[in-house]
């Protein structure tokens, strides 16, 4: 499981849980990182590693007692864990989420952020049979009675136009600075 779980200024603050099939073999490679010079550049820069059980977490510091004693203050909702418990694998893209992490004073993030208010949440699965693994995406969009596929296209020619008119812009500046 991949989480950005939010925002230390303006880094991203991400955990990163996976589950092990050899809890005491990672331990013991665990214990060799924490000797190493490593371990102590990973706490500066405000990440713990940790096992709990047979899950390995590459967490922020602000989540490591959270995560020794179980709690958790902030658990996956109830879509996303049976997805997660569905498939071989699955990624849950939280838009809510996303937009909250997204720093509101960058005009790219706010724009970032006006394009996928529209989507609900992104999902992609991956599940492995005989013949290879197959993906699917699925997009919940806000408004139950959009249409997808119309809105992608639409937000395409929406960025293509700003990025023209903010072209033209840079041309209009480039050629009145000149005279």
């Amino acid at each position: 499981a991949l989480s950005l779980t939010g925002l230390k200024g303006e880094v991203p603050e991400i955990l990163f849980s996976m589950n092990v099939t050899d809890p005491s073999k990672a331990n013991e490679i665990l214990g060799k990182v924490k000797a190493s010079p490593i371990y102590e550049e990973m706490q500066q820069s405000g990440v713990d590693v940790m096992i709990k059980g047979n899950v390995l977490h590459f967490a922020p510091l602000s989540l490591k007692s959270s995560l020794e004693t179980g709690t958790n203050g902030n658990p996956l909702n109830i879509e996303a864990r049976k997805l997660l418990g569905e498939n071989d694998s699955a990624v849950y893209f939280s838009v809510a989420s996303l937009t909250k992490a997204l720093p509101p004073t960058n005009p790219a993030a706010r724009t970032a952020v006006e394009m996928v208010q529209q989507f609900k949440n992104i999902n992609v699965i991956g599940n492995a049979n005989p013949a290879g693994q197959r993906f699917t995406t699925t997009i919940n969009m806000t408004d139950p009675n959009a249409n997808v596929l119309q809105t992608l296209v639409d937000q395409a020619f929406q960025q293509a136009m700003n990025m023209q008119k903010q072209m033209e812009e840079l041309m209009r500046e480039g050629s009145d600075g000149g005279s």
